[in-house]
């Protein structure tokens, strides 16, 4: 895997939503032996990534970080919960995180008629909760158009993403993004560059994920995009700069 990312990754909760990047690398890195890799914050949900050299640098960071604090002067908050990070934790963060706790079928039952919103069955219509037991069936039947937001760590990853017509996938997204395509008439994916705040542009998925060729011929084993990881899998999009003949579906970019 890339440099900045490792197999032993330990999520920290509680970290209080004054503290920046800078806290936590002079908190987690204050002894000699420390074995971080890199730290990712994740602000809007009070918790971070940290990942480790080994898995005896993780081990001995959760008993040592687990119920502490920051700093002193933050010790009336809630102590910081470490522990590893696990493929719940990856999904959330990652495209999956995107659909809300219930966020599609809360949006569902705010838009039924109001005669069905009263109890009122119309004969035709069965009830979002009628789809619950199979998840690839009520976005399809409900969301045949989908939309997710992908990030970039650099604007030259993602202008080499966009010239290729290629994604390279994290493997925490990899199943909702192929079950959309799947599930759903067109998927759109939004382009950013990480923390940039600003729009790069969209695109249509033009393809299931898909194996990818080896790591060694990989254009992006260097200089990775949103991923974090080691590509394993690839989705192919329009492009405005796509140098495929096919992508007559492009969308401007912005």
């Amino acid at each position: 895997a890339p440099a900045d990312r490792s197999e032993w990754a330990m999520w920290v909760g509680n970290v209080p939503k004054h503290a920046d990047e800078t806290d936590l690398q002079t908190f987690f890195t204050q002894f000699e032996d420390h074995g971080v890799v890199s730290i990712f914050l994740l602000s809007k949900s009070s918790c971070a990534f940290v990942n480790f050299a080994s898995e005896t640098h993780l081990i001995v960071a959760i008993e040592q970080y687990d119920g502490s604090h920051l700093r002193p002067e933050w010790s009336t908050g809630p102590a910081l919960v470490c522990r590893v990070r696990t493929l719940d934790d990856d999904l959330w963060t990652g495209v999956g995180g995107q659909r809300g706790m219930g966020l599609h079928r809360q949006w569902i039952e705010d838009h039924r008629p109001r005669n069905q919103a009263f109890g009122v069955p119309d004969g035709n219509s069965p009830s979002p909760a009628s789809d619950a037991s199979t998840t690839s069936s009520f976005f399809e039947r409900y969301f045949p158009q989908r939309f997710f937001v992908l990030k970039c760590r650099t604007r030259e990853a993602l202008d080499r993403c966009a010239v290729d017509g290629v994604w390279y996938i994290q493997k925490h997204n990899q199943v909702v993004l192929d079950q959309a395509f799947r599930t759903s008439q067109e998927t759109i994916l939004i382009f950013s560059v990480n923390r940039s705040g600003q729009f790069y542009g969209y695109a249509k998925m033009m393809s299931p994920v898909a194996p990818t060729m080896s790591i060694g011929s990989d254009p992006m084993a260097d200089d990775t995009n949103a991923g974090d990881e080691s590509p394993g899998l690839v989705v192919r999009f329009t492009s405005p700069y796509s140098s495929q003949s096919g992508a007559t579906q492009s969308h401007p970019v912005c």
